[in-house]
């Protein structure tokens, strides 16, 4: 805060700070900062990474307060000054203190850079940089805000651990704040993530795919440190060119955001290929976004990361795979539905999907092709039209958004151009689940209703239903509230099978996304900020849904419409049940912990 750091300056000014020397980990010191600041990279395209270099001791003697503090200011202003790329923090000995690894009773110097990718400074900037209360210029402070005492603070607090404070920064490309500090190895039991005795996994091959060159980089010394064998790419193609020309992995590293193709849409392809199809993944997702194709992901990979990657988690992450690649890797539960491979010859139909998602496409074409049926793909609802003018459907799985022409448009045209006994059935497929979208889709004449991502077990019962041409179905209907957790939910079903996923999964959601959530709702109803409800409710609903919490994604639902129709009359009613429904959840999910 502004008066925490008009006091630390005041200390340090009157030679009143007095720095500590105990034992730090200083890897831990760097997850700590980035556990705390990564919640502010959410919403930007920024990569945390960090490598701390292997002759650097488990644990120095120094002042882990003020470590923090100073790297806590240097990444915050990394990440404020950064819209994309990346923020980099490297740990290492300086050159003439390298070869005294863990001698306790000797100096050694430590390096500590943190780089970032943002807007840069000029010379005259940065020469006003560690003066206090001041930046690197007025538009600076307007803009992002800050004391300008940050800077002085840090380079005040380097020299009192007998050290020295650098800044290099070009502008448009980014800055460059180092400092070295002397300090001596402490005693400690070596960490086991720092130990190339990790014998379950050496010499597996590993492959490694990141965009992000210096992410891979770090990620291919990680493997080396553990006598894995790394084969890095910048890109899914490459990847999968290999695999095509024979090459074989243990192990598969893949980074969600990537241009031209994404960590998921690879996993898919990967999932493809007979040679790697059961090939055990891993994907690294960034903060907030594994909800948003949880079902997906949890089909396709062993395994998630949320950057920014620790080494600690990655080792158990790909020690635990490869614990139980042995009984089975391959990412079904051991309660999946069976899919009915010879339904197509009991119910022979002919089937369009209209769809303009390719991982939707490629997930949905998947499935039916698996119970025998050769599918039609469009991209769009005027496709949709067309392809129904030159071939008789029986049904036409239709999403409802689509480029062009939207699946409801679509679905009114086909009507209009087709007599009733030989019109397809439509059945719409979206990822709202709301009531009003429901009775939206049935009034432009869809015959039934399913939410994406569309499970396995619902397309089967939809393609029973309508293609045995039973029409006593009631597509309003909404399902009772007769339990508190889904015994369906994929969460359940992986209890047993992946129990630490599970209890990653019920922390994340418990400790921090649903807490976050039911705060940001009850924010953006008191500032009736109906844009920012529709957010937060959308948001806890998908993670809820997840884990089976269907009495708080049924709520999150009405203040979805609440939110869509601008309405806050009678609105914490609302909000007192939602905290019922959730307290009711908790209580459930605990049991998985």
């Amino acid at each position: 805060t502004v008066i925490n750091d008009i006091l630390d300056f005041s200390k340090i000014e009157s030679g009143k700070l007095d720095i500590e020397n105990r034992p730090v980990d200083i890897r831990a010191c760097i997850e700590n900062v980035y556990d705390v600041l990564a919640i502010k990279v959410e919403e930007k395209n920024i990569d945390l990474l960090y490598l701390v270099d292997p002759n650097v001791p488990a644990y120095i003697i120094g002042d882990e307060t003020r470590i923090n503090q100073i790297l806590m200011n240097l990444v915050n202003n990394g990440i404020k000054f950064t819209e994309s790329g990346e923020v980099y923090i490297r740990v290492s000995q300086e050159k003439s203190h390298s070869n005294s690894i863990n001698t306790n009773n000797k100096k050694i110097g430590l390096y500590i850079s943190v780089s970032d990718t943002g807007i840069g400074m000029n010379e005259e900037q940065m020469n006003r940089l560690f003066k206090p209360f001041s930046q690197g210029d007025s538009s600076t402070t307007r803009r992002y805000g800050g004391t300008g005492l940050g800077l002085a603070i840090c380079s005040r607090l380097v020299k009192l651990m007998g050290g020295d404070f650098y800044v290099e920064s070009e502008v448009g490309k980014g800055s460059k704040f180092s400092f070295n500090i002397q300090t001596k190895a402490a005693p400690a039991q070596p960490k086991r993530y720092l130990n190339k005795q990790t014998p379950e996994i050496k010499n597996k091959r590993v492959l490694l795919v990141d965009d992000n060159q210096t992410n891979l980089e770090i990620l291919i010394w990680q493997c080396q440190q553990w006598e894995m064998l790394p084969f890095a790419t910048d890109n899914g193609k490459e990847a999968i060119s290999w695999i095509e020309r024979g090459d074989l992995f243990d192990l598969g590293i893949l980074d969600m955001a990537m241009p031209e193709m994404d960590g998921l849409t690879l996993g898919f392809e990967l999932r493809k290929l007979k040679s790697q199809h059961e090939l055990p993944l891993i994907l690294l997702t960034s903060l907030g976004k594994y909800n948003e194709d949880v079902d997906l992901i949890n089909q396709i990979f062993s395994a998630h990361i949320s950057k920014p990657v620790k080494q600690s988690t990655l080792l158990k992450t790909i020690v635990d795979i490869f614990a139980t690649v042995k009984q089975s890797y391959h990412k079904q539960p051991a309660k999946q539905v069976q899919i009915n491979q010879k339904l197509a010859e009991h119910l022979p139909l002919k089937i369009l999907l209209a769809e303009d998602n390719v991982i939707n496409q490629e997930f949905a074409v998947a499935i039916l092709e698996k119970m025998g049926y050769k599918i039609d793909v469009v991209n769009n609802g005027i496709d949709a039209v067309a392809a129904c003018k030159k071939q008789n459907y029986d049904i036409i799985f239709m999403d409802v958004q689509m480029p062009e022409m939207d699946g409801l448009e679509a679905t009114r045209e086909i009507i209009k151009q087709l007599p009733s006994e030989t019109r397809p059935k439509i059945i719409a497929m979206t990822a709202n689940a709301m009531e009003d979208d429901r009775d939206e889709c049935l009034k432009a004449g869809m015959d039934d209703y399913v939410s994406k991502p569309v499970k396995i077990q619902l397309m089967q019962q939809i393609l029973e239903k309508w293609g045995t041409k039973h029409t006593n179905i009631n597509a309003n209907d909404t399902t009772s509230r007769t339990q508190v957790i889904d015994r369906t939910a994929m969460i359940v079903s992986m209890a047993e099978t992946k129990p630490e996923l599970v209890k990653k999964m019920t922390h994340l959601y418990l400790d921090r996304e649903a807490p976050r959530r039911l705060t940001e709702i009850k924010q953006a109803i008191a500032e009736e900020n109906a844009k920012g409800l529709k957010h937060s409710a959308h948001t806890l609903k998908g993670g809820s849904a997840t884990l089976g919490a269907v009495g708080v994604v049924e709520v999150c639902r009405q203040l979805e419409t609440k939110a869509k129709n601008q309405d806050f009359a009678e609105i914490e009613q609302l909000v007192q049940l939602l905290e019922e429904r959730y307290e009711e959840a908790r209580k459930e999910l605990i049991k998985f912990l």
